[in-house]
């Protein structure tokens, strides 16, 4: 079960924090927050993943997918704070170089 917490402010960063498993369960609820998200140009998506402790390879297809609508709307897409197995299984699947993380 995952948990979302959005966080916008116009002057700020949105930010997208999960908490919990990012699988296929979690699919769903993210995708409905990040279309709730006012996405633009000059916009950039935090997305906090400093309580994600899974991975799996339907979090990973979430993750890029979240990069594309992302980007698709002229906004940027930032990985903050991924956990040490979330970094390994983006490393070890060789995407971790297609992500921005701060």
């Amino acid at each position: 079960m995952i948990e979302v917490e959005t966080s916008t402010n116009p002057e700020r960063p949105c930010v997208l924090r999960l908490s919990g498993d990012l699988d296929l369960a979690a699919a769903a609820p993210v995708r409905a927050a990040i279309d709730d998200l006012p996405l633009h140009a000059q916009t950039t998506l935090l997305l906090d993943l400093r309580d994600v402790p899974f991975c799996d390879s339907c979090g990973l297809t979430l993750l890029l997918q979240t990069k594309r609508v992302v980007e698709a709307a002229g906004a940027t897409l930032v990985l903050r704070d991924p956990t040490p197995q979330l970094k390994g299984v983006l490393q070890l699947t060789c995407l971790w170089e297609h992500f921005v993380v701060a």
